[in-house]
């Protein structure tokens, strides 16, 4: 008979065996990028291991004019286009910036990219922040 502490009928080792793993969170400021006509930008991929949850992406445009954006979220494997086009020609306003709310508060996949796009030589500044997340359950 072992001499080892019993937890729940279960001894340590054996229930550390079965449960789940320590969830890593780490923050994450992608930098301000500017997004132009001259093709997409990808402004963020989760890394492979991980999950990415979403807590600000916000825009800004300091032209004179409004300015029309586009922003895809595209899986692993994928290309940027109208299956996974989250804003289509969204105008942001001139001298005006904001928070793109669709974008925010959600949890993506691994391998996920950020992909924007605009109607503008000049372009936009976009950024993002939230949590990645390594092991473990990132719903619990």
């Amino acid at each position: 008979m072992s001499n080892a502490p019993l937890i729940g009928g279960q001894t340590i080792r054996q229930r550390q065996e079965t449960e789940r793993g320590a969830l890593l969170r780490q923050p994450i400021m992608i930098p301000v990028m500017t997004v132009t006509s001259s093709g997409n930008t990808t402004l963020y991929t989760v890394p492979s291991t991980d999950y990415f949850y979403c807590q600000d992406f916000g825009v800004c445009n300091l032209t004179a004019g409004a300015v029309a954006l586009t922003v895809y979220t595209v899986e692993s494997g994928g290309s940027a286009g109208s299956s996974n086009t989250v804003y289509h020609q969204f105008s942001i306003a001139a001298n005006d910036s904001g928070t793109l709310t669709a974008l925010t508060e959600g949890i993506y996949e691994p391998s996920t990219a950020f992909v924007a796009t605009c109607d503008d030589a000049t372009g936009l500044n976009l950024w993002l922040s939230g949590y990645r997340s390594t092991g473990g359950d990132f719903l619990s």
